[in-house]
């Protein structure tokens, strides 16, 4: 058993019988293995993945397991491991992904350089082939991850999967997964981590992202939760983001927003595609991200015609994030 670890690695499994071994082997051939702690927790499976997991244990004295009778969200998964966890660092490792041999090692060398960075990510590739491996990589597709900014984390899930984080997050800032959530708490948890610290993006492809072709990853079994979840975390963390602002700072948001409004429509698509295909971490959220808001940012200096003459900008386009402000201005009206 390692002491004292340099890096803690949460492994939540649920019917990934057919996944669970390359997973620990791929984590097992990591370039500083010597420094890892593997904490798996079986939420609860239907799948033999425990004698696999047992096997491994007998094997290995620093993969560590634990099991519960009902599944549980993969946040209190995540939050039940972390608990436990005695490293540094701490990454979470999905059944079906994988990681280039040195991928943690950089990711945490760049924690250890970078003080007032909280969260690293890199760089993927993708596939829909569950055997696919660093062998193939001329076959694989490219996942570009977006620089960090305020306004690109509240417009969309910029991390994804294989980030790295400080555990003081955790220990110190008292910052954990809210577990009501089922496949968005990661997101919200990254945008409460970069309220007290800086997210960083590294520009190495480190991982493989497997997107399975029947649409078996957790977010894409229900697209309706999916949406539901990412909308309240969006409306939450923008809400909260303006009402941290100070007065010089929101001075400057509201020019920013202004801009990107006055940009003629036609401009400011073709500049979102050139942006897109030459500059792809760049990018910029549509014309639509900044009308909604626009009006969050009124509503939240009291301006509620304002705020709503935004929303109404946009109403035909049927837009879930308009359409649920415009309801809610409507209700603070009556």
């Amino acid at each position: 058993m390692i002491k004292n670890p340099y890096i803690s690695i949460i492994v939540s499994t649920y019917n990934s019988e057919k996944f669970i071994e390359r997973k620990l082997l791929d984590l097992l051939q990591q370039s500083i293995i010597d420094k890892i702690e593997i904490i798996v927790v079986n939420s609860g499976s239907k799948q033999n993945e425990e004698s696999i997991i047992l096997n491994y244990c007998k094997l290995y004295n620093n993969i560590h397991y634990i099991t519960t009778e009902k599944r549980e969200t993969i946040y209190k998964a995540w939050n039940r491991a972390i608990r436990i966890a005695k490293g540094k660092y701490i990454t979470n490792a999905n059944t079906d992904d994988l990681l280039r041999r040195d991928a943690l090692e950089i990711l945490a060398e760049n924690l250890e350089s970078h003080n007032s960075v909280g969260l690293v990510y890199a760089d993927q590739f993708i596939t829909s082939d569950p055997d696919a491996s660093f062998r193939d990589v001329k076959s694989l597709k490219t996942y570009y991850k977006l620089d960090f900014s305020p306004t690109r984390l509240l417009w969309r899930n910029i991390v994804g999967s294989q980030p790295m984080w400080r555990a003081s997050i955790h220990f110190n800032d008292n910052i954990w997964f809210d577990e009501n959530y089922e496949v968005s708490g990661d997101s919200e948890f990254e945008f409460r981590v970069s309220q007290k610290y800086k997210l960083r993006r590294i520009p190495q492809i480190l991982g493989i992202y497997y997107r399975s072709a029947s649409n078996e990853n957790k977010e894409f079994q229900d697209t309706e939760l999916s949406r539901s979840e990412s909308l309240l975390v969006k409306e939450k963390n923008a809400r909260k983001f303006l009402e941290e602002l100070n007065r010089n700072t929101f001075g400057r948001l509201k020019l920013k927003i202004l801009l990107n409004m006055i940009i003629p429509r036609v401009v400011y698509s073709a500049l979102r595609l050139i942006i897109k295909k030459y500059f792809p971490t760049k990018q910029i959220p549509p014309k639509i991200f900044w009308y909604w808001f626009a009006s969050l940012y009124f509503e939240s200096r009291g301006n509620l015609q304002k705020a709503k003459k935004y929303c109404e900008t946009y109403a035909y386009a049927n837009d879930y994030l308009i359409k649920r402000q415009l309801e809610r201005l409507n209700n603070l009206e009556v």
